[in-house]
């Protein structure tokens, strides 16, 4: 688990990013594909939250707890962010702290997903070197 200081500058860290690549590190033969998010919030636990697009009609053969992994990236910062965690699917309204948070950032065909983070790994991008044949 992270540290409070830790959690306050990772989470600082994503807002700024936004945008992550999802895998579902998940055995199970049935799995959410990799795909690109952008985060909705992240709440005073830590835990990231976030919309995926439903990859079948029917989920319920889908595990709602699963091991993941979030690759934030963007190319005008100069770090990257790799976060491992237990995804959960939201399937009930009642957890929820506000009714219409998940109405404003999952429809239909979103499924809302919560991870508690486990592991967060933040590392500074390398900088190019300057001109030349062999810099």
């Amino acid at each position: 688990m992270l540290t409070h200081k830790y959690s306050r500058f990772i989470s600082r860290k994503i807002k700024n990013l936004r945008t992550a690549i999802f895998f579902d590190d998940s055995p199970a033969v049935l799995k959410i594909p990799t795909s690109i998010i952008t985060v909705s919030d992240i709440d005073k636990t830590g835990n990231i939250w976030f919309s995926v697009r439903k990859p079948y009609q029917d989920i319920s053969g889908l595990e709602s707890r699963f091991f993941s992994q979030l690759q934030f990236y963007n190319k005008m910062c100069n770090y990257f962010i790799i976060i491992h965690g237990e995804a959960i699917i939201v399937t009930d309204k009642n957890v929820l702290p506000d009714r219409n948070f998940s109405k404003s950032i999952a429809d239909e065909n979103e499924i809302l997903v919560r991870i508690a983070i486990s592991d967060a790994e933040f590392h500074r991008a390398r900088t190019k070197k300057g001109p030349g044949l062999f810099s």
